[in-house]
């Protein structure tokens, strides 16, 4: 249950990093500059209505806010999910020392065989020419 609210909240997260991208681009660079002028219109801010600067500017806020909550929530929702297992990875496991090395096993005699024994491979046998 737990990781699905976790996935849930990074695509939420998803979701306003792409809005406060977004809300970034809109406000407005300088006096002269608005969103109007980006779009090709002579009016300035006349696209979003007169007051379109205080909007953008407390979306903005609203949702830079909501990304850092959200990714204080996300990191300690992680801490909370890792194991809780300190160290465990160096832990050293004591092996019980062995008291005889264990025997060479000999393989069975039908498995050897001597290299002298051995027939060299032969050459195929010439066809004529036709």
């Amino acid at each position: 249950m737990g990781s699905i609210l976790i996935y849930g909240a990074l695509t939420v997260l998803a979701f306003v990093s792409v809005l406060v991208v977004l809300f970034v681009l809109m406000q407005k660079p300088s006096a002269n500059a608005g969103m109007g002028s980006a779009l090709g219109g002579a009016a300035s801010e006349s696209v979003f209505g007169g007051e379109a600067a205080g909007v953008l500017s407390k979306a903005t806020v609203i949702f830079i806010s909501a990304f850092f909550i959200l990714c204080a929530v996300l990191y300690f929702a992680f801490l909370a999910t890792q194991d809780k297992g300190e160290g465990e990875g160096l832990k050293l496991e004591e092996v019980p020392a062995a008291t005889e090395a264990p025997a060479a096993v000999e393989p069975a005699p039908s498995a050897i065989v001597p290299v002298e024994e051995t027939s060299a491979p032969v050459a195929p046998e010439s066809v004529p020419a036709k």
